[in-house]
């Protein structure tokens, strides 16, 4: 009778942990924008260079990977809760394929950008450190001075 109570105590113990969910581990990695810089006017159709620090940026499968990125840049709003995929919609520009730039087309004005990483299944990178910065794009292209 014991070791039956004890195997249905282990069995709850494990139901419970799957039901809880899994976390991702933390990881110390980094994004950052390459081009533009802080600051930096544009004209309104311009590349994002990416680049990233202790991630490996690979194509988004749907499958999270320790170690493993892919890239997102939030235009003018603030990021989604860590806690959920990022959706597709305005403001929110994806990079699934593992690349590391994206052109952007943005009217005239001040525009926030903010670059997030994240796993294979669009969850914010727990731990890595995100990039922000402010430009200003003008009508039409720009001519280097």
């Amino acid at each position: 009778m014991k070791k039956l109570l004890w195997f249905l105590f282990l069995c709850l113990v494990v139901l419970l942990g799957m039901a809880c969910g899994k976390t991702e581990p933390v990881v110390s990695g980094a994004v950052a924008f390459v081009t533009p810089t802080d600051d930096a006017v544009v004209g309104d159709t311009f590349v994002v260079r990416l680049s990233a620090e202790a991630l490996k940026i690979v194509p988004a499968t749907g499958t999270p990977v320790a170690g493993e990125a892919h890239h997102h840049v939030f235009v003018d709003i603030d990021p989604t809760p860590d806690s959920i995929p990022i959706p597709k919609g305005a403001g929110i520009f994806h990079i699934g394929t593992g690349a590391d730039s994206l052109v952007l087309s943005l009217p005239a004005g001040m525009h926030r950008l903010i670059a997030v990483p994240a796993t294979g299944d669009h969850i914010p990178t727990r731990g890595a450190t995100r990039d922000t910065l402010n430009i200003e794009v003008k009508s039409g292209p720009i001519t280097p001075s």
